[in-house]
């Protein structure tokens, strides 16, 4: 993999000083998705597999996860969860920051039913919990990675959102 590149805090498109060296990594992706009646929709995905960084680090990382969206006429229900990956920003991956474990989940109400390609209307609320270790931003003291789970620093973020489509 060539080395990669990532936007400085003065604006500027700088390359990191070194590729990651050669090494073998594997994904495995799955998507899979029911239409139980026209009103009722479930869709997944889950992954497994080994990735690196695009900052040149030798760390490699096994990362696994899954996503689950369903829909029931215009109330939708999406849920992840993520161990041992990357955040959902791409300086997570430029600079090699992950969470041990990751939880997502946001429940909202459309004026119409979500489709495919459509935007619409929605009020909802949604939960994001992270737990921390020494490899996560916000790069504090934290236990070393023999720390029992429930020692693990985490951070949390509720909100509402409305979301107005014309």
């Amino acid at each position: 993999m060539d080395s990669g590149l990532f936007i400085s805090a003065d604006n500027e498109l700088l390359p990191f000083g070194e590729s990651t060296p050669a090494q073998d990594v594997w994904d495995l992706n799955a998507r899979l998705m029911f239409r139980f009646n026209p009103d009722l929709r479930l869709h997944n995905h889950l992954y497994v597999g080994q990735s690196e960084p695009n900052n040149g680090s030798t760390r490699r990382i096994n990362r696994f996860g899954g996503s689950a969206k369903l829909m029931w006429d215009t109330l939708v229900w999406d849920n992840y969860v993520k161990v041992n990956d990357w955040g959902p920003f791409d300086f997570h991956r430029d600079f090699n920051l992950t969470f041990p474990l990751q939880l997502f989940t946001d429940l909202s109400y459309g004026l119409t039913p979500m489709a495919i390609g459509q935007v619409s209307s929605r009020f909802g609320v949604q939960v994001k919990l992270r737990y921390l270790d020494e490899f996560s931003p916000p790069n504090v003291a934290l236990p070393g990675p023999n720390a029992s789970f429930s020692e693990l620093g985490h951070e949390y973020e509720i909100g509402t959102y409305i979301r107005i489509s014309l």
